[in-house]
């Protein structure tokens, strides 16, 4: 099957005008704005000093700014993560130690249930072992009253 070129150039078109009005335009603008500003201001700084001074405070000010407001978030979530484990580290000892106390306990019904399990099998190799013991003494003794 094969596509109608017109059918396919309207999108394209569309989307460069499109990309055109709502990318292109608007960078380049505020990159015009500015050099426009950054201009004046080495311009206007260039005659008198104290201005130049000014805007090297606004600069530090502007270049400070984010970094202050990062940081005090950053102490804000520090301020709450300290707090919390100040009062998890009041809480966490007594339910250690009632799983400690859990853990016991199941390992003492794991034990019992395991010697439970394990009984029928040790029985019967200790009477095998018994047998064998007796069977061995036996053949021991009567072939010492033979020889």
């Amino acid at each position: 099957m094969r596509l109608d070129s017109q059918i396919n150039e309207k999108p394209v078109r569309d989307h460069k005008k499109q990309s055109f009005w709502q990318i292109w335009l608007p960078l380049g603008l505020t990159i015009i704005i500015f050099i426009l500003i950054s201009v004046s201001a080495s311009i206007s700084s260039a005659a008198n000093y104290e201005l130049s001074l000014h805007w090297a405070n606004v600069s530090a000010l502007l270049l400070i700014t984010p970094v202050l407001f990062v940081s005090l978030i950053f102490l804000v979530v520090l301020a709450g993560l300290i707090y919390g484990l100040g009062k998890l580290l009041s809480i966490i000892p007594y339910y250690f130690g009632r799983a400690i106390e859990f853990f016991n306990q199941a390992s003492g019904v794991v034990l019992i249930g395991a010697n439970k399990v394990v009984a029928p099998v040790l029985s019967v190799r200790v009477s095998s072992s018994k047998i064998k013991a007796i069977k061995s003494r036996l053949m021991s003794s009567t072939n010492n009253q033979i020889g």
